[in-house]
């Protein structure tokens, strides 16, 4: 998958150099979460675990049909996930950690498609209002909390397993280009599909994240 990635990206790149579209790296890192509620409690609203760390990276295409308006689109390899805080261990065996946290990462293959407008240009810096949906594909999992005697504690059993493989998101976002070569974008994602559904619980992704685009052929101009 890492090589079908990889290949994928370059040829982004070699078709945007042919075409003359502004293209080049994009770096990412985030702040995530997962929201999780009860379908039979919806009075029990929605609720969160704790935030992790996270980051991703890939290439963006970008185009520019007016002064004020255009498109983008981005693939990425990206982690998702949350942390949790827990006790793990039996009650009153000598083996027993209070406070313990663990790190739930999702490893995802991603690609949006963003539309993007123009607030304020000038040569030296634009600022750009931007937002549309991504796709993602889950490549793997890794769930620290599911381990045992914890799980007994927590519905791992419920959340554990059946996770969605395609899952969908919206992203809004707001972000500044320097010299028309660097741009820095702050963004919110949040799942609209979610990436777990089950009878007694619906998980979904959310992010929010600090990108840097890298222009290739305006480095070079």
């Amino acid at each position: 998958m890492k090589r079908i990635f990889f290949f994928a990206v370059l040829f982004i790149l070699s078709s945007a150099a042919q075409a003359q579209l502004n293209y080049g790296l994009y770096l990412r890192g985030s702040v995530a979460t997962q929201t999780h509620s009860d379908p039979s409690t919806p009075e029990d609203g929605t609720t969160q675990w704790d935030n992790l760390s996270t980051f991703g990276a890939g290439a963006f295409l970008q185009k520019d049909f007016t002064r004020r308006l255009g498109v983008k689109s981005r693939l990425l390899w990206q982690k998702k996930g949350f942390s949790e805080s827990a006790d793990f261990g039996i009650v009153g065996s000598p083996i027993f950690f209070e406070n313990a946290t663990f790190q739930n990462t999702f490893d995802c293959l991603s690609a949006d498609l963003l539309g993007h407008v123009y607030l304020l240009k000038r040569s030296k810096i634009d600022l750009f209002f931007q937002g549309g949906g991504e796709l993602s594909y889950l490549l793997k999992y890794k769930l620290e909390s599911d381990i045992t005697p914890n799980n007994l504690f927590y519905p791992m059993n419920s959340y554990g397993s059946g996770f969605n493989k395609w899952n969908a998101s919206w992203i809004v976002g707001l972000g500044c280009t320097l010299n028309q070569i660097v741009s820095l974008e702050l963004e919110v994602n949040r799942d609209f599909t979610p990436t777990l559904k089950k009878e007694n619980l619906v998980v979904k992704n959310w992010l929010w994240s600090l990108g840097m685009n890298i222009s290739i052929p305006r480095i070079f101009r």
